[in-house]
């Protein structure tokens, strides 16, 4: 999720099952391309062109398959299920009403309260039925990530299932308001939802331990914390983030000061999420707890590599990023 005034949004594209990356080659055997050079056929130096162009054309529009993650995450039985996001900034809408209720939940009454949870749902979107049923998972998943990140909320967070014209999942956390909804159609599996609230949950989480240093954390703090505090709901049947990236993304890592707003592929924020989740592993176990939390609320306008990473940990981004990797290919 990218924060904007307190608002944090994730659209979820589509679900698929687990495949790795494939990259597209082609070799011209080298027999046949030397008779066609070498040959006094006049056609022959056109066709070569002609070949090449073709063979271009072929990889450029060879698709690439995305790694999907998590590979099991929202699975039942033995069936994996992945999840993607893209997550885009919107502006916030205003605080609250004369009355003092969040304008995202006026004249709405709720269907059920779990703990620190109120849930909301509006028609064409899960059903009061639904709702109910998903109160118990909802707090669950609360408790789960509270004891992962050893963070507590400050106050009661709202969650409202709502709908849009199309039925894709659209979850956003309104951080400052504490109102989290997520848009989608009653027919979409209810541990879908289950997901995408954990990693929401964290954001407001963040919120209330950080204070207003959460709104302009590094995009690598806020969305490391926030996928790892998620644990178990985005690892699906790894143990951990580490070993996650280690057998998905160690073959291939991106640069960690990356924004995959700037990628453009939904593959590139699967492995930036994955590898800033890990890192946090990485950082908590190799520095602390306080340093972590020193370095989260040092970041200067969201951006990749905007937190003080020198003066917290003795060491810039570059470095490390190549003690992470370091950490990464050891055996555990």
């Amino acid at each position: 999720m990218i924060p904007y005034l307190g608002y944090w949004r994730l659209t979820v594209l589509s679900t698929l099952p687990r495949r790795s990356t494939t990259w597209y080659s082609y070799t011209t055997p080298k027999s046949t391309h030397m008779e066609l050079i070498e040959s006094d056929n006049r056609w022959s130096r056109p066709l070569v062109l002609l070949l090449a162009v073709v063979l271009i054309a072929v990889i450029l529009r060879s698709p690439q398959r995305a790694v999907t993650a998590p590979p099991q995450s929202l699975a039942q039985g033995e069936q994996p299920a992945g999840l993607q996001g893209q997550f885009q900034v919107q502006a916030a809408p205003a605080a609250s009403s004369s009355a003092g209720q969040s304008l995202l939940l006026a004249g709405r009454r709720p269907v059920v309260t779990a703990g620190d949870l109120v849930i909301y749902t509006s028609s064409g979107s899960y059903s009061e039925e639904q709702a109910r049923a998903l109160a118990a998972p909802l707090r669950e998943a609360l408790d789960y990530v509270s004891n992962r990140t050893e963070l507590q909320l400050s106050a009661p967070v709202s969650i409202l299932f709502d709908r849009r014209a199309t039925c894709g999942l659209d979850g956003a956390a309104y951080t400052q308001q504490r109102v989290i909804i997520l848009y989608a159609c009653a027919d979409l599996p209810l541990r879908r939802a289950v997901n995408i609230v954990a990693h929401e949950l964290v954001h407001q989480l963040a919120h209330d331990h950080y204070g207003a240093a959460h709104l302009q954390a590094d995009l690598i703090m806020s969305e490391g914390f926030a996928t790892w505090g998620a644990g178990k709901y985005w690892l699906g049947s790894e143990p951990d983030f580490r070993s996650f990236v280690q057998h998905n993304y160690a073959s291939a890592l991106l640069p960690l000061n990356s924004d995959y707003r700037k990628l453009g592929t939904i593959d590139a924020m699967n492995r930036l999420y994955y590898q800033w989740a890990s890192l946090a592993d990485f950082l908590i176990a190799t520095h602390g707890r306080s340093a972590f939390d020193q370095l989260y609320r040092s970041g200067q306008g969201m951006a990749p590599n905007s937190a003080d990473y020198s003066g917290v940990l003795g060491a810039d981004l570059g470095q490390i990023e190549q003690q992470w990797q370091a950490w990464l290919g050891q055996t555990q």
